[in-house]
């Protein structure tokens, strides 16, 4: 079910529909969290900074540390990756 609302989520994005897109986000990370689906997880929390990274990029920034926290974690360099490009395309740093 997680993995079915992340899609769904990616694609309200997809069709502009942001404010259900983030509700979506937010249903799929916490069924990934309860269902301990790390790196789903992990594509939510990257999946919630982009959307967010052109209206709020102090949330967006949380949602990507959080993302990198869990990447390292699982020992995911793709999902590493990932974060690290969403960071750069943010012209944020998870250090500051």
């Amino acid at each position: 079910m997680a993995t079915a609302t992340f899609h769904l989520a990616e694609a309200r994005k997809e069709q502009g529909n942001f404010n259900h897109a983030e509700s979506l986000y937010d249903q799929a990370l916490t069924m990934a969290q309860q269902d301990h689906l790390q790196s789903l997880e992990c594509e939510a929390l990257i999946g919630m900074a982009k959307l967010l990274g052109e209206i709020d990029k102090k949330r967006a920034k949380q949602y990507v540390v959080q993302a990198v926290e869990v990447a390292k974690a699982i020992k995911n360099p793709q999902l590493l990756k990932r974060t690290n490009d969403v960071i750069a395309g943010l012209d944020i740093n998870e250090g500051k």
